[in-house]
Order: C-alpha cells, then sequence, then structure tokens
C-alpha cells in the first residue's frame, strides 16, 4: 500500500474503476485499480492510462526514482510495445528504456 501512496504522490498513478476487459465502466465501483498517467504520452491531447499489475509496482518506482517520468515512459513503452509521441523520446527515455530492457521484460 505504500508503494501506492508513493506513485500517487508523486503523480504518477491514478485509481480508476474502468475495466479494460469489457471497455466500459462498472455501474458499481467496487474496486478502483491503479492506472499509470499516460495523457499526451502516446498520443497529443488524449487522456490514457495503463493499468498497474502489482508484479510491476516495484520496476516502475525504480524507473521512476532513477529517471522520473521518463522513466515511465520507458516502462510504458515496454508494456505496450509501441513508441511514445516524439516529444517524449528524450536522451533520459532512451537511456531509461536500454536499461529496462536489459533488467527484463515487462509483463
Amino acid at each position: 500500500m505504500r508503494k501506492l501512496f508513493y506513485l500517487a504522490a508523486q503523480e504518477v498513478i491514478f485509481f480508476s474503476a474502468y475495466d479494460e476487459k469489457t471497455d466500459s465502466w462498472p455501474k458499481i465501483d467496487l474496486f478502483y485499480a491503479p492506472c499509470v498517467n499516460l495523457s499526451d504520452t502516446f498520443a497529443y491531447a488524449c487522456a490514457d492510462g495503463q493499468r498497474l499489475d502489482d508484479s510491476e509496482i516495484d520496476r516502475l518506482i525504480e524507473a521512476h526514482k532513477r529517471w522520473g517520468y521518463d522513466g515511465v515512459v520507458a516502462w510504458a513503452s515496454l508494456i505496450r510495445k509501441c513508441e511514445p509521441i516524439e516529444p517524449r523520446r528524450t536522451v533520459p527515455y532512451y537511456a531509461a528504456r536500454g536499461a529496462l530492457t536489459k533488467s527484463g521484460s515487462p509483463t
């Protein structure tokens, strides 16, 4: 729980009840899942988030602590198997992406 509070305080994550599997919002919000804030990262003028699996929390925290938001972008690009928009492709982004790739594949 403490790790999620850290990520939320750093504005790396938000909590959402959106269900990606059904592409819908449940009528009763029984569970709010942590989602990585990726607005304006993979598309221009786009609200976006990536659900954060428990198995990836430590990896995301490490990326954020080492490279800031560039590390978050690198983490997400590996999860999604795609590149972010051009302005997000910075020198620290490529450093983070290379290090994260060497440390093992994200789930």
